[in-house]
């Protein structure tokens, strides 16, 4: 059999593994993504169709596409750069159990709050505390199940963290923001009754809570509540 010599070098291209797709099938054309806080400038172009407040910075490579458990309101691709770099080195919140310091003003905060922004929830885990300086960041983790919905809440005593914010980051890289509070004041909430996060994965899956001293400095302490979905 004579092969002509498009042929012998159609099979030589399949053979090295040239094509990753079945010969004489068109590759699908790439998608060009960016994740904001890397080395890259560049950054993924924003839905039109998508409400603004849900806009969320672009996953990097092998990160979740799942959508922001709540609203997300930082878009400007230099602030979440600062952001998200301040959030990856900042460091531990000590973690209390509930009740242990009698008296705390900053857990007696939460516990006036929940009522209003965590309606028909429980406490979940520790409670996460600290101090900060202004621009501080602190931070912690959280397992949010499938078929539980979390809200949580953050609060500082007045005349000490003037505006505090709480971020909250998406696995596996925590460079994507899942949430943020939008709040202004001592006091900061994600996922506000009667709208809790509810994630939709088959796995708990481990979250980072970021806690900002946007303005001001001093305690803060912050608590996840939870219910059945």
């Amino acid at each position: 059999m004579i092969l002509r010599r498009s042929h012998v070098l159609l099979l030589v291209t399949c053979a090295l593994g040239a094509l990753p797709v079945a010969c004489g099938e068109k590759k699908p054309a790439a998608s060009a993504s960016a994740s904001v806080g890397g080395s890259s400038s560049s950054s993924a172009p924003a839905s039109s169709s998508a409400p603004p407040t849900y806009a969320s910075s672009a996953p990097p490579a092998g990160s979740s596409s799942a959508p922001p458990l709540a609203p997300v309101f930082t878009q400007d691709p230099q602030q979440l750069a600062a952001l998200l770099a301040a959030a990856a080195s900042a460091g531990q919140a000590f973690m209390q159990p509930p009740g242990a310091q009698a008296g705390d003003p900053a857990e007696t905060g939460l516990q006036k709050l929940a009522p209003q922004w965590a309606a028909g929830m429980m406490p979940e885990g520790q409670i996460a505390k600290g101090t900060l300086a202004a621009g501080g960041h602190s931070q912690f983790l959280i397992n949010m199940a499938p078929g539980r919905c979390y809200t949580i809440i953050g609060f500082s005593p007045q005349g000490q963290i003037v505006d505090l914010d709480l971020n909250l980051l998406a696995p596996p890289f925590y460079t994507m923001l899942a949430g943020q509070d939008g709040m202004q004041g001592n006091t900061a909430v994600i996922g506000k009754a009667p709208n809790p996060m509810c994630p939709m994965l088959p796995v708990a899956v481990p979250y980072k809570v970021d806690i900002y001293a946007k303005s001001g400095q001093g305690a803060f302490a912050v608590q996840v509540f939870a219910k059945n979905k």
